[in-house]
């Protein structure tokens, strides 16, 4: 990229040096464009680059990039800075306190907050409209104005090339969750976009060589009717596809139908389905907030196996599951993941090691309340913590020191992919423990161990 001789309205800082696609930035940019702003995404390694190029600068936040926006936001202390994006939308107040050269903080939907608070620059009296924000006054208070109201999904712009990550493109069916998990920072109601805006979405980037497409959001099984009118429409424009699609395992039982008919399609192949499944008892689920059963997990997993087996043996079914689910586990509960894992064989690429606290959220409280604490340069979460079963807490310590031995080797996870290949070498252990002849036994002979091998 070549900056211009002309200063740019804002620029928007994509930090990618963890995951390098950007859905929210993917679509602000060319909505700011398609309402004269003159607007600019950069790389996050590009700012001194760019750094006179604009005024204003708009910085797109999670928990995970939270120290890099922190640095970056230092770089900029002359100019005006907005951030936006799930973690600044759950705690705004800390943002601002623990930033001072963040400006301004646009909560939940940013696309019509964003482009009415540039245009109060020069509109002083639209601030005043503004809902969704947080900010300091004259007197150096800090204002929460609540969001009052979303955007419709239909009245945004065909996003840009930043929705395509890995030869796949991310199509947003929906936003916000209606699961309320305790770990969760998403807590806005959901909405949909309606079938004919996602099926032109997704025939615009058809129409320029893209034939991956991913239906996220979140929950894209939650609306089954929605699911169902776009596959009709997507057939009757003879197009040939991969879709892929994410959801929790209700939804998968819920719309097994419309998931059989994407199966049987003679043109549009599922070549991912992902299911949040997360621990696999009881205990553990409602510890977590989740509202399903291991049953309902095990049925949805399963079903869908099926599906691949009679239809489609390529399509990948992934099963995501948290090892170490919550930090009052059993080491029954520990066994019953394990089971879970090596049964059905869909968790390597989907594994978390264990539950990270996030700001904000009931679990962040839980945390905080037994005197769990964030680390300095991880100020928005939780993720050392003792666990309550002895037993449990030593097999986790073992292997968070191999996790974290393997970062070292890397010089610490520089980006997504770096972290997922260690994971890996986790859940290839998971196997090792399953296949044993008594899990149990296996499991405490590996705590007594001096090394960690795979």
């Amino acid at each position: 990229m070549h900056a211009s001789h002309d200063k740019l309205d804002i620029i928007l800082i994509n930090i990618d040096s963890w995951f390098p696609s950007s859905s929210a930035l993917a679509v602000l940019d060319p909505y700011l464009k398609q309402h004269g702003i003159n607007s600019r995404v950069i790389s996050s390694s590009e700012i001194d680059q760019y750094i006179d190029q604009a005024e204003i600068f708009g910085i797109s936040v999670m928990d995970h990039v939270y120290p890099i926006a922190r640095d970056l936001t230092k770089k900029l202390q002359e100019k005006t800075v907005i951030w936006g994006g799930w973690t600044a939308t759950a705690v705004p107040k800390f943002v601002l306190q623990d930033n001072p050269g963040v400006d301004y903080v646009i909560l939940q939907d940013g696309e019509k907050r964003l482009l009415t608070l540039l245009r109060s620059f020069a509109q002083p009296d639209l601030f005043e409209t503004i809902d969704g924000i947080a900010y300091r006054d004259a007197k150096d208070d800090i204002i929460i104005n609540p969001p009052k109201e979303f955007v419709d999904l239909d009245d945004l712009p065909v996003p840009n090339e930043l929705t395509i990550f890995n030869g796949t493109v991310y199509v947003e069916l929906a936003r916000g969750c209606y699961g309320r998990c305790g770990y969760c920072q998403d807590v806005s109601k959901m909405r949909f976009k309606s079938a004919r805006n996602v099926v032109a979405e997704m025939l615009y980037w058809y129409n320029r060589g893209q034939t991956s497409f991913y239906l996220g959001g979140g929950n894209s099984l939650a609306n089954g009717p929605l699911l169902r009118d776009c596959l009709r429409e997507l057939e009757a424009q003879d197009v040939s596809l991969d879709v892929s699609l994410v959801g929790r395992p209700e939804d998968v039982l819920r719309h097994f139908a419309v998931l059989e008919h994407l199966f049987q399609s003679p043109n549009l192949q599922p070549y991912v389905i992902e299911v949040g499944v997360e621990a696999n008892t009881q205990h553990l689920l409602d510890l977590l907030g989740r509202k399903g059963t291991p049953e309902i997990n095990r049925k949805a997993v399963t079903s869908l196996l099926d599906l691949q087996a009679k239809y489609s043996p390529k399509t990948k079914i992934l099963a995501n599951m948290i090892l170490f689910s919550h930090y009052d586990m059993t080491l029954e509960d520990f066994i019953a993941n394990v089971q879970f894992i090596g049964e059905h064989g869909c968790s390597r690429d989907v594994m978390s090691l264990s539950l990270c606290g996030l700001a904000n959220t009931p679990i962040w409280e839980d945390m905080r309340a037994r005197g769990f604490q964030p680390k300095p340069f991880k100020a928005l979460q939780i993720f050392e913590y003792p666990f309550t079963d002895e037993i449990v807490h030593r097999l986790f310590t073992k292997f968070y020191r191999h996790l974290d031995r393997q970062l070292r080797k890397k010089h610490r996870a520089t980006s997504f992919w770096d972290y997922k290949s260690v994971q890996e070498q986790l859940h290839d252990k998971i196997l090792e423990f399953y296949a044993s002849e008594n899990i149990k036994e296996s499991v405490l002979r590996f705590i007594e161990s001096p090394e960690f091998t795979t």
